[in-house]
This record gives structure tokens, C-alpha cells and sequence, in this order.
């Protein structure tokens, strides 16, 4: 065979291995959009976004149903990836459908888009929102809500919420208050409970006799009577003060912010999460850490804390969700995440949490996001992608996907279904002036700020001096 047969024949073989190649592709291309056309899919449910077939975005929209919504959702990316945009399709189709919401907005981004797309939702359906609409606004500085942590109600255990409580602050406080402290402040919130008071009465309790022996009469638990009355009341002056001390100390700094004073300082709580879960509300905790400082986590486990008591003593099974960002920074410790995804699921209560990573959060919360229904990745770091490769078994290649995604897309993997690629839809235009929303929300939900700090002077003991600091106290 001549030297060109033989060069003839090597390129004709190249050339046959080039379009082999091509055809396997494209018959393979042809084969998974048959499949994906004749597979049945979801109609309706949440809309995800368009599935990305062969790297392209095709027309079919991606639905996770709202019975699995219950199970959870978990929705990890790197900042600028998308994910928060997602958290605000979410919530818009919620508002669109009605279904109610609690949402914890920690930086003041998430609650204004909010509150223009419920106003928007009024002027396209001519309906007042309002009485579905509840805004916690510690920054308002004419009005408040009430939410009395320390408030007794039907159906509550009431025992397991005050232990709860304990842990959350020392949690926040980041500090360990020891057994004699502890179970001084354990007491105290019984006391005070069983008085209908709040933790603003906190310090005149542990340091005025007169008023602790007045609230004793009222309390039901006999343990706790005998603490006060054999143990603590005979205790000197100097070891009263060393146990109480390290309490006030931190719940005063809290108590005293005329911020969040007139929001945990009134008697009754002006709405009731039990009926806005079941009513669908959209609750909205509007703060902002940077703005509100260190204490405005505190109030935000405080709100997750009475939303988690709300929630065992639901009286309807309609979903309801509660999105939370930075939900590591929220509950009372790590393993606090898990009992209410467990919980949360039996009463038809949606948990979807948004975290830029998962190797900061802690081993056992790690484990309770990772065994949620349904989890949404973004592009993420290094570690977090070879972390979840791990879990879904999907090896290097996966690894490389999920941190080379392009923005607004994501890896969606749901129940037993197959990993799928989703490209997240464009937010519509949502730019409704909301403030007569506000206005309105105020007056059905709110108190005036002068009322509710008259009322707290007054339960005061008559010998104290009256606080110095004044509602025109703020920055």
C-alpha cells in the first residue's frame, strides 16, 4: 500500500471516529429530551426554575410540591450566586398564593422587597393585606409590637419553654452562668411568668425584697416559691448580688435598648403566632444587625423561639414556612436545628434555611440541613462541594459542577428523584410603594411606644426612680 492509501485511510478512520462521536452526542441529546418530554412532571407546585438540559435552559419549569415543602428545604450558595433571589421568588409565589410566612430578615435586604411585593399583590387584586401582613420593627420609633417571651398560653409546656429560654440566653450571652445562676434565672422567669410580667420586671424581682415578696403570692409551683423564699431570701446580701448579678447585667443591656424594650416589655402580646400560622400571615421580623448591634440576633432567637412554641399548638395543617437566613445564628444550640425540622414537619410547618457554607456550621446542625427533603446548591467553596459530592455519591465531576456553576443556577436534589440542573427564573419587576401598608399593619397590630413604656413605669415599685432614658432616645 502506497504512502497516500495509507494517509487516505488514516483520515478516512479519523474522520469515521469524528462523526461517530458527533452522532453518539446528538442521539444521546435527541434521547434525554424524549425522556424529558414524556416524563411526567409536576404542574404545579413551587417553581424552581427552567431545567437545564445539555447545558441549555429548556422551557420546562421545575416544581419541588408543597406536601414535600414540609420536609424542608435547604438552600446553600456563595454570595452574589443567586440564592437570595430564590429565597425572594419563594416568598413572592407565597404571597401570590396566599399561603402564610415568617420570615427573619438579619440584614434589612429581604423585608423591604417584601413588604413592595405584598403592596404590589394589593393593587393587582384589590385586596386589603393588611390584617394578613404582621411587621416586627424594633427601628419604628412611634409604635411596637408586643411579644411577651415569658407569656403563658393554653396549650403551652410551659416548664420546657423557660428551660429553653435559659439555654437560648446563655447561648447569645456566650457565656455559662453556672448551676446557682442558672437556676436562679430559671426561677425568676417562672415568677414572673405566673405575675403576667415580662423581663423588663426582671430587676426589680432580684433586687427589691418588698416586690419579690408581692409576686410570690401569685406563683403556683411550690419548688419555685420554696427557692425564693427558704433559699435565696436568707441568702446575705453579697451572695444574692453574686448570683443575680451576671443575669441583670445582660438582660438590663437588653431590656434598657429602647429598641426591642417596648417589643418584649409588653404584658400581652399584641398578635398571636398561633392564629397567624393558622390564619397564612406573613410575618415579617424586620432587622438589621448592623444598625440594631449584637442585640438584634437575641431578639431574632427570641421570635424563632415563640414561632417554635407556636408551632406545637397549631389547630390546622395548612403549610406554612418559615424562611430563615443564617439559621446557625438563631437557634439555641446546634442541636436545637434538629428538633424543630422535626417538629416543624408534623404540623405541616416548612423550614427553608439559606447559608453561604456548610463547613462553618456546627457537626450536628451540619448533619440536621443535610437530611432535609430537598436541597438547592448554588456555586459553592471547595470544601463544600467535595462535602456534598461525598453525600450524593457524585465524585469529582460533581464536585467541579457545583463549584463552576454560572449564577442563577442550581443543582436541585429532592427525595429519591435524580440530581437536575435548574436555572433559576428573573424576579419580577417589584417596585410598589409600601408605606400606606406599613400604616395600616401599625395600627391593627401595633401599640404606641408612650403607652407601653407608661405601663411598664407603673408596674414598677413605687420607691424606684423612674428610667432616665426617653422614646427620644434613639440613633
Amino acid at each position: 500500500m502506497t504512502k497516500l492509501a495509507q494517509a487516505l485511510l488514516s483520515l478516512t478512520l479519523h474522520l469515521s471516529t469524528i462523526m461517530t462521536s458527533i452522532l453518539d452526542n446528538l442521539l444521546a441529546s435527541v434521547w434525554n429530551r424524549t425522556v424529558n418530554a414524556m416524563r411526567p412532571g409536576l404542574k404545579s407546585g413551587l417553581d424552581l426554575g427552567f431545567l437545564v438540559v445539555d447545558g441549555k435552559k429548556s422551557r420546562k419549569h421545575f416544581f419541588v410540591p408543597h406536601i414535600k415543602r414540609a420536609e424542608h428545604i435547604a438552600i446553600i450558595g456563595k454570595s452574589g450566586s443567586g440564592k437570595s433571589s430564590e429565597v425572594k421568588s419563594f416568598i413572592y409565589q407565597d404571597i401570590r398564593s396566599r399561603r402564610g410566612f415568617a420570615a427573619i430578615d438579619l440584614h434589612d435586604d429581604l423585608i423591604p422587597f417584601v413588604l413592595s411585593a405584598i403592596r404590589q399583590e394589593e393593587l393587582r387584586s384589590h385586596e386589603d393585606l393588611s390584617h394578613k401582613t404582621i411587621i416586627v420593627d424594633p427601628s419604628d420609633a412611634g409604635n411596637s409590637v408586643g411579644l411577651n417571651v415569658l407569656e403563658a398560653e393554653e396549650g403551652m409546656n410551659h416548664f420546657a419553654k423557660v428551660a429553653e429560654l435559659v439555654k437560648l440566653f446563655e447561648t447569645r450571652w456566650d457565656i455559662s452562668l453556672g448551676p446557682p445562676t442558672a437556676e436562679l434565672f430559671r426561677n425568676s422567669l417562672h415568677v414572673l411568668s405566673d405575675n403576667q410580667l415580662t423581663l423588663a420586671e426582671l430587676t426589680p424581682l432580684l433586687s427589691n425584697a418588698t416586690y419579690r415578696s408581692a409576686c410570690m403570692k401569685r406563683v403556683k409551683n411550690a419548688e419555685v416559691r420554696e427557692f425564693f423564699e427558704e433559699r435565696f431570701d436568707r441568702a446575705s446580701d453579697g451572695m444574692q448580688a453574686t448570683r443575680r448579678d451576671p443575669v441583670l447585667n445582660k438582660v438590663s443591656e437588653f431590656v434598657t435598648d429602647i429598641h426591642f424594650r417596648h417589643i418584649v416589655g409588653q404584658q400581652k402580646s399584641s398578635v398571636s403566632l398561633v392564629e397567624a400560622m393558622d390564619r397564612g400571615c406573613f410575618v415579617l421580623l424586620r432587622l438589621s444587625k448592623g444598625r440594631l448591634g449584637p442585640q438584634a440576633l437575641l431578639l431574632a432567637s427570641l421570635f424563632l423561639a415563640q414561632m417554635k412554641s407556636a408551632i406545637f399548638r397549631r389547630k390546622t395543617r395548612k403549610l406554612f414556612t418559615l424562611y430563615l437566613d443564617e439559621v446557625q445564628n438563631l437557634v439555641s444550640d446546634a442541636s436545637g436545628l434538629e428538633m424543630l425540622l422535626a417538629e416543624a414537619r408534623k404540623t405541616a410547618v416548612g423550614i427553608c434555611t439559606a447559608n453561604q457554607f456548610l463547613d462553618q456550621t456546627p457537626n450536628v446542625m451540619r448533619a440536621a440541613l443535610m437530611a432535609v427533603s430537598t436541597h438547592v446548591y448554588f456555586q459553592v467553596s471547595g470544601s463544600d462541594a467535595q462535602q456534598v459530592s461525598t453525600s450524593l455519591d457524585g465524585g469529582k465531576n460533581l464536585a467541579e459542577r457545583l463549584k463552576n456553576l454560572p449564577p442563577r443556577n442550581c443543582v436541585v436534589k429532592t427525595g429519591h428523584y435524580p440530581l437536575r440542573q435548574v436555572a433559576t427564573q428573573t424576579l419580577p419587576k417589584v417596585d410598589a410603594r409600601y408605606g400606606d401598608l406599613v400604616e395600616r399593619c401599625r395600627r391593627l397590630w401595633t401599640r404606641p411606644r408612650t403607652e407601653v413604656e407608661a405601663a411598664i413605669q407603673a408596674r414598677k415599685p413605687k420607691s424606684d426612680s423612674l428610667l432616665k432614658e426617653t422614646l427620644n432616645d434613639w440613633e
